[in-house]
């Protein structure tokens, strides 16, 4: 029996695919580069020009569901005008060579794991109920509804990502609802960054076979998966950025104006990049700087200038988005120590987790992680010694270095688990890519090839003892609980029922809550399931978990009294609270109250601000006319 769901699954993913090979065909069709040889490069460079459209439509506040299906649809005939176009056809005849076994192989081994995720996350049954459902849920509705991402000074926008992950899970929106959320990151971006590793070999001249073994590299990393922000996502704009370096240096030197038009690209991919995650600045501004030595060196600076004034005029439009962050005129928190912990010893105690086997509970062991890591250099340095500064290797090379500094550096200012989660996005691409360049030029005849074959057999050796028990574990919680969490859904703080079954209440009851506040008023929102709320109906700031109280923007300082808070509220022209006092579904107090003692200075920023708010609405409820109160939660409109 044909399985109807899954066939129109695939259909939408083929055609977001080819959506995206017209955008990033374009590009290359225009300066006449050869887009067929790698199509998979292209559709990921497509994705990164989507990317920077949706910063324009944010930052017009024109980002709604009409103008994101006029992306798709323009995308599919910017794909069709390219492949109907007879002058470039001899160039496609001889950029397609046939299959070859490994090919096939990719093809297989892509399709198994598509229609395991499809069959295992789609329609996914769990979410993250502090994340998903008070944070991520609600962005992108909010932007259909009312055009941007920006606008909410309280909410977490800004602080986390610049709103590029939270643009594409809109589109999700065009094909289904929330329960489709996972789709973008965990289906789409995982297949294309599997089949970008194809194209990974044919740019890197190494044989595909190559890349399909860095694709099952990249499949049994048990991934840090907790919500459904940016991941595989993040993955793939990395990893398209190094491969877009490494295709630029095996140009010659001249003409100079090939050399500008091949940068672009990268420069795409980078804003892109910054726009999914925050915390992949520190890799990206290293090695933006690493470039510019490079070709400084080299005496071609100019290239590397070019490149830096593209991608700030690709990130302005998500700037502006979130200008709140750079007209910000107070402070949120002193910080009195960067460093985990606030004392040296405690953050040596904490960097040496990443050498012990103990188990993290975002899942992996640290010592696996840090031991793929330092191999990775290992492998380049024993295999490139003589050519890391040379133009094919460089880009890795680079990569390579600034991974290892970042991962031994993270634990001083973090948790170790949240370093390595945070590592992620870097590691897979980093050490996919030096796994097809080192594995394809090796040969037992050399001692040195000798060496490294050893090392690369015990390493599979040694994480597999540990990485496929996990990946088994894994894989068997995604076809049971429809979900890429990596903690179990018994854990989580709620009344641990499946989502689609608790969804419809759970929303009846949050638009009962907004109907009894008049339209057109100021809500600050501090309650369960925001992504049900009508914005186009009420203006309405949403706090999330709290993160969002501490925003340097705000300016809420910890010293003040319940008067001067109010009059701070009624600067924001906020005239209604709508709070959730017996905290069903978002923190408890006691839970901010031990947050508050975290060592992490960012936990702790969390848990003092949220324990400060709570203590001063009851407060104010008290002080304030109160027009609803279900021992649930209270609306409170502000005198």
């Amino acid at each position: 029996m044909i399985d109807i769901t899954l066939i129109s699954q695939l259909s939408v993913y083929v055609f977001c695919g080819l959506c995206c090979f017209g955008w990033g065909g374009t590009l290359f069709w225009i300066y006449r580069s050869d887009q067929w040889r790698t199509p998979f490069f292209t559709t990921s460079i497509g994705l990164a020009i989507i990317c920077f459209l949706g910063g324009i439509l944010n930052s017009l506040r024109i980002a709604s569901l009409m103008n994101l299906w006029l992306i798709l649809i323009l995308g599919i005939c910017l794909m069709l005008f390219q492949t109907l176009l007879k002058p470039r056809r001899p160039q496609r005849q001889i950029s397609f060579r046939g299959f070859t076994p490994a090919d096939i192989f990719m093809f297989f081994l892509v399709l198994i794991t598509m229609i395991v995720l499809l069959k295992g996350i789609c329609i996914s049954q769990y979410f993250n109920s502090g994340d998903d459902l008070l944070k991520y849920f609600a962005r992108p509705l909010r932007m259909i509804q009312t055009g941007t991402l920006g606008g909410d000074p309280f909410n977490a926008q800004g602080m986390d990502s610049l709103g590029g992950h939270d643009f594409f899970n809109a589109f999700v929106l065009l094909f289904g609802g929330l329960e489709l959320f996972n789709n973008f990151d965990a289906i789409f971006c995982l297949i294309l960054c599997l089949l970008l590793l194809r194209d990974a070999a044919v740019i890197l001249g190494c044989p595909v076979w190559s890349g399909c073994i860095a694709a099952l590299f990249c499949l049994l990393i048990p991934p840090q998966q907790v919500n459904i922000s940016s991941l595989y996502s993040s993955v793939l704009m990395i990893m398209t950025f190094m491969l877009v370096m490494i295709r630029l240096n095996s140009i010659p030197l001249y003409p100079r104006s090939i050399h500008c038009l091949e940068i672009l690209p990268a420069a795409l991919c980078c804003s892109a990049a910054l726009s999914f995650k925050n915390t992949l600045i520190f890799f990206l501004f290293l090695y933006t700087l690493g470039l510019f030595i490079y070709y400084f060196i080299k005496r071609q600076y100019w290239l590397v200038s070019f490149y830096i004034i593209i991608v700030i005029l690709c990130m302005i439009p998500w700037l502006w988005v979130n200008k709140q962050i750079f007209v910000a005129g107070g402070r949120s928190a002193e910080i009195s120590s960067i460093m985990y912990g606030g004392s040296l010893m405690r953050a040596a105690k904490n960097f040496l987790h990443l050498f012990s086997n103990e188990f993290l509970f975002y899942g992996g062991h640290a010592l696996i992680y840090s031991y793929l890591t330092l191999m990775s250099l290992i492998l380049l340095v024993l295999k490139y010694f003589r050519q890391l500064l040379t133009p094919k290797v460089f880009p890795l090379s680079l990569g390579s270095m600034i991974l290892i500094g970042l991962y031994f550096v993270y634990p001083f200012v973090m948790p170790f688990d949240l370093g390595i989660r945070y590592m992620i996005p870097i590691f897979i691409p980093v050490v996919s890519l030096v796994l097809i360049l080192v594995m394809s030029h090796l040969t037992w005849k050399r001692r040195i090839d000798r060496i490294i074959i050893v090392l690369i057999v015990f390493s599979l050796f040694f994480t597999s003892y540990f990485f496929l028990p996990e990946f088994s574990q894994r894989l068997d919680g995604v076809v049971e609980n429809k979900t890429i969490l990596s903690f179990p859904y018994k854990y989580w703080r709620s009344d641990r029922k499946l989502l689609l079954q608790v969804l419809p209440s759970r929303c009846h009851d949050v638009i009962n809550l907004q109907e009894k506040v008049p339209p057109g008023r100021t809500i600050l929102y501090w309650a369960s399931d925001p992504y049900a709320l009508d914005f186009r109906r009420n203006r309405i700031f949403m706090i999330g978990g709290g993160t969002g109280l501490t925003a340097r923007w705000l300016g809420l300082e910890l010293t003040m009294q319940t008067e001067q808070l109010k009059q701070w509220l009624k600067r924001y022209e906020i005239e209604y609270i709508i709070w959730e006092n017996r905290s069903r579904f978002i923190e408890k107090y006691w839970g901010y109250k031990e947050l508050s003692q975290s060592p992490y200075i960012v936990r702790k920023r969390i848990g003092q601000y949220a324990c400060f708010l709570l203590d001063h609405l009851h407060e104010i409820s008290g002080q304030s006319k109160i027009i609803y109160h279900d021992g649930q939660s209270v609306i409170v409109e502000l005198q």
